[in-house]
């Protein structure tokens, strides 16, 4: 199954932006000043820890503006006590961010096959709002799956589904974040699905780059970027941040 290459979509006349918080996502911000409506972002590198962390204040920064967000955390990558150290700071209430995230954590394919199709049926035909999906493809590639029997599709046929379903939503008008693990760029599975890409990588001890790999109107660049280490108890980390 073929899907089509990602072309904004022009009943988007004037797109609206969501800044990028230079003090909570400093990385993020050293290579992009704003999302923007209509656009897939691509997060990528082989650790995304930290795209993760930063993403927390991207919710929060969409709530705060009224914007309805959701989150398909495939990496078990959601933190409520990052939400509340970013809430605390502006004294906001925890509980009403929470509660304002639409949150969904699949385990296998079918699962994750099922809630993008859900998150698309409630979206389509809306615009403005942030959806943010982690590490999707592990879901469909994982070396047990083979057929999706359910819809008759291969788990290659349904993750190109998904990722359609994806975009369109982008194409109405949202704002579609991806984050996925790879190694280099050529094992990103999601680089076809993005119009805005961008790589993550630890260069040294304490440092990371971040680079702009494709954006329809800004200039590529590479940025070094000193990165906090934080340390948390086991009980607040996810899997991914263990091992």
């Amino acid at each position: 199954m073929s899907t089509p290459v990602f072309q904004r979509a022009s009943t988007i006349v004037h797109p609206t932006e969501l800044p990028v918080d230079p003090d909570n996502s400093p990385l993020i911000a050293s290579v992009l000043g704003s999302w923007e409506e209509g656009s897939v972002y691509l997060l990528e590198g082989p650790s995304t820890r930290t795209i993760h962390k930063y993403l927390h204040c991207t919710m929060l920064n969409a709530i705060t503006r009224g914007r309805k967000t959701t989150m398909i955390d495939a990496a078990n990558s959601f933190t409520p006590q990052h939400i509340d150290e970013l809430a605390q700071r502006r004294r906001l209430q925890t509980t009403e961010i929470l509660d304002s995230i639409a949150l969904s954590r699949p385990f296998q394919m079918f699962q994750a096959a099922s809630i993008v199709e859900k998150v698309y049926n409630l979206h389509v035909g809306k615009s403005g709002c942030l959806i943010v999906v982690t590490d999707l493809p592990p879901m469909f590639f994982d070396p047990s799956v083979e057929e999706a029997q359910d819809s008759g599709l291969s788990a290659n046929e349904s993750f190109h589904h998904s990722v359609g379903l994806l975009q369109r939503l982008a194409r109405s008008g949202n704002i579609v974040i991806l984050t996925e693990r790879a190694q280099t760029v050529d094992d990103a599975r999601l680089g076809f699905a993005a119009n805005v890409h961008l790589r993550f990588e630890q260069v040294a001890d304490g440092y990371q780059t971040a680079t702009l790999l494709s954006h329809p109107n800004s200039p590529l660049k590479t940025v070094r970027h000193r990165v906090e280490k934080t340390r948390r108890s086991v009980q607040q980390m996810s899997l991914e941040e263990f091992f």
